[in-house]
């Protein structure tokens, strides 16, 4: 990671044309992020930027920290920081951290890439969502027609031959198509054009619909006044005569831009294992593709009636969850999903959320019995 970190007597970023955020005094951090960063180092780094002794004392010495101050910190994403000129009069952006940004859609393909290359494709459809979302409507039908032509032109004009056998369904595609072709190697100069076209194609909605993740996370994220993700726009006010007269901390102090940059974190909520009474909970239970889940919730809607008490149960895909989680007492990962626990722990903790993760034949198990479900969900509020 890589930031400049400046002083202040005032601050404010607006995300993606949003609400702005500002503090008064403190620190305004710039902040880079490569390819390979361990987010691991953020809890030391937010230390050692939060005690930089970059603030004037009394005597107009720089001795004093944020933190003794009682000063905010405004992070603000800017991956322009690993701009590389060495080559040329354009600025290289290959180690900036690449890929989407909001939540959703990363929560999605971790859980998808390797289901979906076995054409096990639900985590995907369901979890970006593919089905029923505007943005994904014309690539997901454009795709499609492209494919089929390009696989048309290649039989006609090329020579490939048409796909005479039938494979296994779970057969990764390129392997799949190289075989029903009675392995030709023009079958996988097929693939790789059909695939190039393919991201060419989906690339443009798939930033537009990032975009609109990350602006309703932000939002999310300022009203429940935890950090946000998305890009940003700073305004920073550090440099006009008013500010430079109002306070000695308005003289910008740029600290080392190569060390690993932090804001304050927020604080995790209180556990929420401490509320044992499961009267009035909501439950959300996520699978794959949101029907091993809707088991489970089915089952807990059928228990709660029985038992009288009142729980609201609700099923979702993995990766729709970042929208609504915070709505939640009760988070339920079926075992499909329960690899990804330690991703969601985080998040869940901040919220005050109770994350759970019954394993296989306790989740079938619980499945088939209603009272069973209450019963449990009970014991693991305790």
């Amino acid at each position: 990671m890589r930031a400049v970190i400046q002083a202040v007597s005032s601050a404010s970023v607006r995300v993606n044309g949003g609400e702005p955020r500002a503090i008064g005094p403190g620190l305004m951090i710039l902040l880079g992020v490569k390819d390979g960063d361990d987010p691991a180092i953020i809890p030391k780094l937010a230390a050692k930027c939060a005690g930089l002794r970059i603030f004037a004392d009394d005597e107009g010495k720089l001795n004093r920290s944020a933190v003794e101050l009682g000063y905010s910190v405004l992070v603000v994403s800017n991956f322009t920081l690993y701009g590389d000129t060495s080559r040329g009069k354009r600025p290289s952006f290959i180690h900036a951290a690449k890929g989407v940004k909001s939540k959703q859609l990363k929560a999605v393909g971790k859980a998808s890439i390797v289901p979906v290359a076995f054409a096990v494709n639900e985590p995907l459809l369901f979890g970006a969502p593919m089905i029923l979302n505007p943005y994904m409507l014309i690539p997901f039908v454009a795709a499609g027609c492209v494919n089929v032509s390009v696989a048309k032109f290649f039989i006609d004009n090329v020579g490939m031959n048409g796909f005479s056998f039938v494979v296994p369904w779970a057969t990764p595609a390129p392997i799949g198509i190289f075989i029903t072709t009675n392995f030709q190697l023009i079958a996988l100069v097929f693939v790789a054009i059909v695939i190039l076209l393919d991201a060419i194609i989906y690339l443009p909605f798939l930033k537009a619909y990032d975009k609109l993740l990350c602006d309703q996370e932000a939002e999310r994220a300022a009203e429940l006044g935890l950090e946000s993700d998305g890009a940003a726009s700073v305004a920073a006010n550090a440099s006009t005569p008013a500010v430079e007269q109002a306070t000695a901390s308005v003289e910008t102090t740029v600290a080392a831009a190569d060390s690993k940059p932090v804001a304050d974190q927020p604080k995790p909520a209180a556990d929420a294992s401490a509320k044992k009474d499961v009267d009035g909970l909501k439950v959300l239970v996520l699978c794959a593709g949101a029907g091993t889940s809707a088991m489970l919730a089915n089952a807990i809607k059928e228990g709660a009636a029985q038992t009288g008490e009142n729980i609201a149960s609700s099923a979702g895909a993995y990766g729709q969850h970042t929208a609504i989680m915070d709505q939640y007492d009760v988070i339920v990962l079926a075992p499909q999903v329960r690899s990804y626990y330690n991703d969601m722990k985080a998040d869940t903790d901040r919220l005050g959320i109770k994350l759970l993760a019954p394993r296989g034949k306790e989740y079938i198990d619980l499945t088939r019995d209603p009272a069973g479900a209450i019963k449990w969900l009970r014991e693991n509020l305790d």
